[in-house]
């Protein structure tokens, strides 16, 4: 099943690396990378590991999503009826909330049951009603508060939508995952970045839903921008006195550039 490959996913990748990383130093704007070295051959292989991983638990929710949606219990339209089955779902996720809508934008958490909150006004709800699913689209959770990517199906009976199962994935939860996956040496550090330069992952989690080319650094900028321009690559940028040489690469599902990268020497 789907849940296992996630697991067997997250245990090799785990063992792929081992160590722990650390917080980088703060901005500064006020170097060049003229003379930036080349990127470490070690880049490459993490960064594709870092989207592998990231890539195949998103995807998994996605397709736990159509399982569900095709059950006789989810396509009553009745909550308690779907309930136990939604239940289970949520325990196996804890980096995920799920919801069980209906039509008119009420919607149940699988858990506390009836929010109280309404999404009918939300792009992404008004996309499930047409019979569209929603991936990774990127909210603040109205119901948690928390920077998140939507993940979401219809669920159709006789050819109409009668509710939406909606997994509300806890950017801050995924990040924790995704550094404990790649376990990085202290030098070494990685960020995602949705196609339109947003911060969905990052070593420094309090970056998490910043667009980095806002920050003061011209360095720093120019090289996002480059990075946003091509599906794949390398850049160079100067922050805090240290050349930071990066390799990404494009995730195909979810289109977020995913990012390892070295402070390789001091910039003078």
């Amino acid at each position: 099943m789907k849940a296992r490959l996630l697991f067997a996913v997250f245990f090799v990748f785990c063992a792929a690396c081992a160590h722990v990383p650390v917080p980088a130093p703060a901005l500064d704007s006020s170097k060049s990378c003229e003379t930036c070295p080349p990127c470490p051959a070690s880049t490459a292989s993490l960064a594709s590991a870092f989207a592998a991983y990231t890539e195949e638990v998103l995807a998994g929710v996605l397709e736990n999503l159509r399982l569900m949606a095709e059950d006789p219990r989810v396509q009553t339209g009745d909550f308690a009826a779907a309930k136990p089955l939604l239940s289970g779902f949520q325990a196996r996720n804890p980096f995920l909330t799920f919801f069980y809508c209906l039509p008119d934008g009420s919607c149940y958490q699988t858990e506390t049951g009836l929010t109280g909150k309404n999404l009918s006004d939300r792009a992404y709800f008004r996309k499930l009603l047409e019979g569209k699913e929603v991936f990774c689209r990127l909210v603040v959770g109205r119901v948690t508060g928390l920077p998140t990517a939507v993940i979401a199906v219809p669920v159709m009976k006789d050819g109409k939508v009668v509710a939406e199962l909606l997994a509300s994935v806890s950017l801050p939860a995924l990040n924790a995952m995704a550094a404990n996956a790649l376990a990085l040496p202290e030098d070494m550090f990685f960020f995602a970045l949705a196609p339109g330069g947003t911060t969905t992952l990052c070593d420094l989690p309090e970056y998490i839903f910043e667009d980095p080319r806002r920050l003061p650094n011209a360095s720093l900028r120019a090289a996002m921008d480059n990075l946003l321009s091509h599906d794949e690559g390398e850049v160079c940028y100067v922050l805090a006195g240290f050349f930071r040489k990066v390799r990404f690469l494009t995730g195909k599902k979810t289109g977020w550039r995913y990012v390892v990268g070295v402070k390789e020497a001091a910039a003078h």
